[in-house]
């Protein structure tokens, strides 16, 4: 009898271990089991634009073992934030340890209601806090079991931007496609610098 009691306890031990990494909300999931397709449309000079990211992420936690991946735009409310969003759920979702993520703008501005609509269309779960009106601040849930994400409009010089260990990416705000495509095509991007650097 003991003996079963051990056995299933050690069972249940090792199940937990196993699905320790992040559980998508089921959106998500569906979402992102079509992005390595999304691979194949990303162009070969974007590609290697991605390529270099990786290089430079990479060489970045090989020499501190730590990353801060940072993401730049204009204004920090639109292809920024996806990229942010979608970043964290590249790196957890292939198992990438000692990598954090963020986003700032040149200048703040509240983030685009079409981006957070998008974002929900996608499968992430987000939560508004309009205290901090007319700039609101977002909690943005991926998986029942992580942290969500803060996700708020900040320039380079906010406190919570990252100071050490830092690479940080342009991110392209291409206005000519509309804010769903625009997360997909963020989306694919990520999920391919995260597969990368895996």
């Amino acid at each position: 009898m003991k003996l079963r009691v051990l056995v299933a306890s050690m069972t249940i031990i090792c199940c937990t271990f196993a699905t320790a990494q992040i559980v998508l909300h089921k959106k998500l999931v569906q979402f992102t089991q079509s992005l390595p397709q999304e691979f194949q449309s990303i162009s070969s000079e974007r590609k290697a634009e991605l390529m270099s990211l990786v290089d430079r992420v990479i060489t970045q936690r090989n020499l501190n073992g730590s990353v801060a991946l940072v993401f730049s735009s204009s204004d920090n409310a639109t292809a920024s934030q996806m990229a942010q969003a979608w970043m964290q759920v590249a790196i957890e979702h292939h198992g990438l340890h000692n990598m954090m993520v963020s986003s700032y703008g040149t200048t703040e501005k509240a983030i685009d209601k079409a981006t957070v609509k998008s974002l929900k269309n996608a499968g992430f779960k987000v939560q508004s806090n309009a205290t901090f009106s007319p700039k609101p601040r977002y909690l943005v849930s991926y998986s029942w079991n992580s942290n969500p994400m803060l996700m708020f409009s900040k320039k380079s010089d906010n406190f919570q931007i990252p100071t050490s260990n830092v690479v940080t990416f342009a991110v392209d705000e291409n206005l000519e496609i509309n804010s769903d495509e625009m997360c997909k095509k963020v989306a694919g991007e990520m999920f391919f610098v995260a597969e990368k650097i895996q």
